[in-house]
């Protein structure tokens, strides 16, 4: 029973799987709507909710004036087109797209900051050692000299890399969790760890600044003592050194901008962006399929208007026909998402009208004539009877045949 049960778990599994969608596949079904587009292809499907989806999307960062997302269902192989299920991916693409166009190109992914941090901190730990010898070394020649303040902000500093490069390990795990599920809710799960990164990562560059502040006050203080040289130039070098902990070209590019204020910035424009990706896409869906009804249709009203002297000969009114007609091509012509749906809500009374048209005219031409009289068929049933006859006189005959020889015996 179990292997049955396996069996049957393993083939529907690999049902399902010979079903799905490939990325050509259903490159080929989002074509049409994407089609003049630059967009943005996830390299495989994402799963939202209880589908996966191969998405399409206009890139949120730097923002284009085209917003539009498609989506195409990878077991299903349909292009969705409910505006639920939708934006529900439209959400998750900006999500993505947070990532993928900005959080990644500008050197803020966590397996950027992770190593950085992580060397960092022995950096840190370095400067300790460097600020502690320095300090008896120092004082024990100018007690007068004071270097507490730069140790408590060294040490405090040392407490915020601490926390910021956990929140960057925990960042990398989250990563690699969204590598294996594509889901998602782990893909949100991973913008949540990036935007409380950032912010641990603005209080970071907080403190350091006051770090810097406070050995620039020291430095000063080293030129305003009466200490000469070379000691007070040695001094100052010792304390210029301790300036460095590995992240000079982060500082300089967190402090020309913030990642923490841009995806902020780029959030505060999601619910936006989403309704107005969907809109596009639903404008695209509703003009396809309405032209795609209209040729259809168009191709049958031109039997009504090439045949209006047979049809009024066969007495068809087609007026009705006509006006409904002028309908839609007066919907057509706006060109719009109104236009279009509302082609789609009166197309299919108007080919329906055609049709009964084209049969009421099938039924005029088609006047039933006198049918010849039917030539008298051969009467063959003599030679069924005679046939009959002869089979019951041969049984017959080797029935005797076989009495009168077992008589003789």
């Amino acid at each position: 029973m179990k292997r049955l049960f396996f069996a049957f778990v393993f083939l529907a599994l690999a049902a399902q799987f010979a079903c799905a969608v490939s990325s050509s596949e259903a490159e080929e079904k989002a074509s049409p709507y994407t089609a003049g587009e630059a967009v943005t292809t996830l390299p495989q499907p994402l799963e939202v909710g209880a589908d996966s989806y191969w998405i399409y999307y206009t890139q949120i960062y730097p923002p284009v004036s085209k917003k539009l997302v498609v989506a195409v269902s990878e077991y299903l192989g349909d292009v969705v087109s409910d505006e639920v299920k939708l934006s529900a991916v439209a959400a998750s693409a900006y999500d993505y797209g947070a990532v993928h166009d900005f959080i990644e190109p500008k050197g803020y992914s966590f397996s950027s900051l992770a190593p950085a941090f992580s060397s960092s901190l022995i950096a840190l730990q370095q400067s300790q050692a460097n600020l502690n010898d320095l300090a008896q070394v120092v004082q024990s020649k100018y007690a007068y000299l004071d270097f507490s303040q730069v140790e408590a902000n060294l040490t405090l500093l040392v407490q915020a890399a601490d926390d910021t490069n956990a929140m960057f390990q925990e960042g990398q795990s989250q990563q690699q969790v969204f590598n294996d599920a594509y889901s998602a809710s782990e893909l949100s799960t991973l913008v949540y760890y990036y935007n409380t990164s950032f912010s641990r990562l603005s209080a970071f560059f907080t403190v350091y600044q006051d770090y810097l502040n406070a050995i620039a006050s020291a430095q000063s203080a080293v030129f305003k003592s009466p200490i000469t040289a070379p000691d007070n130039e040695n001094i100052y070098n010792s304390l210029e050194n301790l300036k460095d902990i590995g992240l000079s070209s982060l500082y300089s590019k967190f402090a020309s901008s913030n990642p923490s204020v841009t995806l902020n910035s780029l959030y505060s424009y999601k619910r936006a962006w989403v309704n107005d990706s969907v809109s596009s896409f639903s404008f695209a869906y509703s003009k396809g399929r309405a032209l795609e009804a209209y040729d259809a249709a168009y191709l049958r009203y031109q039997f009504v208007t090439q045949a209006k002297t047979v049809l009024q000969s066969c007495g068809i009114v087609t007026a009705d026909v006509t006006r409904d007609w002028q309908e839609v091509e007066y919907y057509r012509e706006k060109a719009s998402a109104i236009g279009y749906a509302k082609m789609l809500e009166l197309l299919p009374p108007v080919t329906a009208k055609i049709d009964s048209v084209y049969s009421r005219y099938q039924a005029c031409i088609s006047k039933p004539t006198a049918s010849a009289t039917p030539t008298q068929q051969a009467d063959y049933s003599w030679l069924l009877y005679a046939l009959v006859i002869l089979l019951v006189a041969v049984y017959g005959y080797n029935w005797w045949k076989k009495k009168r020889e077992e008589a003789a015996a």
